[in-house]
């Protein structure tokens, strides 16, 4: 009970791997650091890189899905695009969002000048005061309004009539928006975008060997939703509360009522501020939020390959992507001047197949949902999944996991790491030679995932840079096996432990036949 308390107040996360996550929590710290630590050396920032024409993302969206980005519309400039309408209306033309469309979050402190000024072209008068204090004044309150950094709380100039005259004033306000309705806008403004792009996705056909696919209709299976900005998701040990989260567009998941939603619903999310994009490792920066929920999808979606994020600081967008060799976090693009980067991401995570988005389509799902998978693939049979024995969950790493499957009434256990290619055949080998041993595991079948027609490696999208001596290559790896083993945590007394621990000394020295 003790440990589960003070779970709740504070981010926590194992230290070792040799104590499940079903078992005691012997030994803890916080998960921020534990992150920072697991990173250090595996993390790509394209802003900080010697070659500053790098954009490793913006081509991963290119390869992994060209027939969804090929026809985005776009300028001479690969980042820029010409307009963007939706219903007749524009969203984006002459080099910036609409006005009237962008939400007020988003909006650059000299666009929103320019706006006031055409605003007053009306023959109105106005009472400015001239005194140096007040300017002093206005400038103080613009210096903190950027110094902020995600609060909401800006000063805007404001119009108002003066009592008993007709005249009106401007006037410095302190804007405090209600909790969640600036996530609330910006989330409807991604959406809007979104159906904006459709007339630019090539339909493709539905498939019935893929139950995700999409139709022949170029509609988008999964909306953006901001539910989560006021209150955090329940499901982890972890109460973060994603700004702007992605998820599948519920009529397709259920009907009748909605169930509660999870983290293992989670397919993407956006982080918000209105301060300047920060590479610290403070607990309090953009960057590091960003990090933390990556971690937690990681924890809650064991069918996960990789995630992609998105980040808006101070109207430059930011994409990120983390899978087993690490993160990768993009260049700043300013949202009004390169657009088309944030167009590629909206095209991906709404129109693209489950693959290309980062889960793992050797599952089988069911109901239409990511979240529900009842079945596994090893080599050319699936196993129906019992339970998970245990999870290693981790960004950076092997990220661990033991099904309990079992296959025409068999149990099988089945081993899905992320291994270091350097390494691939190195357990396989050892259990083909101490396969005669009693008490070890029966190696059935190694397998080396494939999607595509090809081998699932993070070098297929996580980038190496030319300044480095060493590569992180992960190879997705299945091993098959029996018997089927229960964790040395779950005994139920001392008694049952030690003839556990006789029973593997009276197995190791007898001598083999």
């Amino acid at each position: 009970m003790l440990a589960r308390h003070v779970a709740m107040q504070t981010p926590l996360k194992l230290r070792t791997t040799s104590v499940p996550t079903t078992g005691k929590f012997f030994k803890v710290e916080d998960v921020n650091q534990d992150l920072v630590v697991e990173l250090r050396d595996a993390t790509i920032e394209e802003g900080l890189l010697r070659d500053n024409q790098s954009h490793y993302i913006l081509d991963l969206c290119n390869e992994i899905s060209p027939s969804t980005t090929q026809n985005l519309p776009s300028d001479e400039d690969p980042l820029k695009i010409t307009s963007l309408t939706l219903k007749s209306e524009f969203l984006y033309r002459d080099g910036c969002w609409e006005p009237t469309k962008i939400p007020k979050i988003l909006r650059s402190a000299g666009s929103s000048q320019d706006r006031l000024s055409t605003s007053l072209r009306h023959g109105r008068t106005s009472r400015t005061t001239n005194s140096s204090r007040a300017q002093k004044s206005r400038s103080s309150a613009h210096t903190k309004q950027q110094a902020s950094s995600g609060s909401g709380v800006r000063t805007e100039t404001v119009r108002r009539r003066i009592p008993r005259t007709s005249q009106e004033e401007s006037v410095q306000g302190t804007f405090i928006p209600v909790a969640g309705s600036e996530e609330n806008q910006v989330a409807n403004w991604l959406n809007e975008i979104t159906h904006a792009l459709e007339p630019f996705i090539p339909p493709v056909p539905a498939t019935l060997d893929r139950v995700l696919t999409r139709s022949a209709m170029a509609i988008p299976l999964r909306s953006w939703s901001s539910d989560t900005s006021r209150k955090p998701v329940k499901d982890a040990l972890m109460p973060w509360k994603p700004d702007i989260i992605l998820r599948e567009k519920l009529a397709q998941v259920v009907y009748g009522p909605h169930p509660e939603f999870l983290w293992s619903n989670v397919i993407s999310f956006v982080e918000l501020t209105s301060g300047s994009y920060s590479y610290s490792d403070s607990l309090g920066a953009i960057r590091n939020a960003i990090i933390q929920k990556a971690y937690t999808i990681f924890a809650a979606q064991p069918n996960r390959r990789f995630v992609f994020a998105l980040s808006i600081a101070s109207q430059k967008f930011h994409a990120h992507m983390f899978d087993h060799s690490g993160a990768v976090h993009s260049h700043g693009y300013d949202i009004h001047r390169h657009p088309r980067m944030l167009l590629c991401m909206l095209s991906i995570l709404a129109f693209s197949n489950i693959e290309q988005v980062g889960y793992d389509p050797t599952f089988i799902y069911r109901y239409c949902s990511v979240s529900n998978f009842q079945r596994i693939q090893v080599t050319h049979f699936t196993y129906d999944i019992v339970k998970c024995i245990f999870y290693h969950f981790l960004i950076h790493g092997r990220g661990t996991l033991c099904w309990h499957v079992h296959h025409n009434k068999k149990n099988y256990m089945i081993k899905d790491s992320w291994t270091h290619a350097s390494r691939v055949n190195r357990e396989t080998d050892i259990l083909e030679r101490i396969k005669d041993l009693r008490g070890v595991p029966h190696l059935i079948a190694a397998w080396m995932v494939e999607i595509g027609g090809s081998s699932d490696r993070t070098d297929t999208r996580h980038p190496i840079p030319l300044n480095t001596l060493s590569s992180d290559v992960r190879v997705h790896r299945r091993i098959l096996m029996q018997p089927v083993g229960t964790p040395l945590s779950e005994f139920k007394s001392i008694r049952e432990l030690l003839s556990v621990l006789i029973n593997i000394l009276d197995s190791t020295s007898k001598p083999i036949a």
